[in-house]
Order: C-alpha cells, then structure tokens, then sequence
C-alpha cells in the first residue's frame, strides 16, 4: 500500500465513490420496505443480493457508471449489516453500558434507550429520553399521541 499526498483527481474519485455508497445504502431501506415479504429479512437478504450482483455486472469507467456500481455496492453493504444486526442482537448479553459489552450493543444498533426496544427504527414513545432537557420538553407536556407532544 502506497500514500501520496492527496490529488484533486484522487478527491473527486473519492467523492463520487462516497456518494454513490451513501445513496445505495439510503435508498435501499425503501427498497426492502416495497418487497411485498411478510418476513422483512428476506426482503433484506432479496435487496442485498441484487445490489451485489448488480454492481458485479456494471463496468462503466464514467462518472454515472462508478456512482451506479458504488449504488449497488452500497445496497448490498446496508441491507447485509442490517441482516448481522438482526441476527446478532439476540445472541447479546443484557446491556451495561461499559467495556465490550457497550462496544457490541453500540456496534450493532442496540444503544438506543431501553423504552424504544431492540430493533431500530422505533418510533419514539412517551419516555424520560423525550423528556430530557436535550428534547426541550418538560415533564408537565402531555403526549398527544406515539411521538407527539401537545404542550400547554
């Protein structure tokens, strides 16, 4: 492995590469939601490996080709952790908050505040976290529904 000083040329080749990782990640978690699966893991695994295989077959050396490529590398990178994510998080012990144990539940998604549950993308509920001052809401604010607030 060779590091030079960075090129306008090696910048640019850098951000496409980004930016197509990026999108491909984001839009592919609408992606899996669309597949009409009630087990939302084969979804999951359905979207990751049409990513891969897709950006096996794309060769284009122009800008739309790499960022197309990058797209589907980055399906598969989102939809794949998301599959590790689920299928590590059982296997966890109870969280503690220190040392290795917050690395791991930190590492796969699992930092959340314990009334939001294990899995991601919960909405948020009536809690002390949405209380906090952080939230700018005060304890005497009455929940008008799953994450709303009607304040006086």
């Amino acid at each position: 492995m060779k590091v030079k000083n960075p090129s306008l040329n090696g910048i640019v080749g850098a951000a496409e590469t980004t930016l197509g990782v990026v999108a491909g990640a984001k839009l592919s978690n609408g992606a899996s939601e669309l597949i009409p699966l009630e087990n939302k893991t084969y979804a999951k695994l359905a979207v990751a490996a049409v990513g891969l295989v897709a950006a096996s077959a794309i060769e284009g050396k122009d800008t739309l080709g790499k960022l197309a490529k990058n797209a589907c590398i980055g399906m598969a990178v989102q939809q794949g952790g998301e599959l590790i994510s689920e299928t590590v998080q059982p296997m966890l012990p109870e969280p503690t908050g220190k040392g290795v144990n917050k690395f791991l539940h930190d590492s796969f998604g699992m930092n959340a505040p314990a009334s939001m549950g294990r899995a991601l993308g919960n909405p948020f509920t009536t809690d002390a976290f949405l209380r906090s001052p952080a939230m700018g809401l005060s304890e005497t604010d009455e929940p008008v529904s799953e994450g709303g607030f009607a304040t006086a």
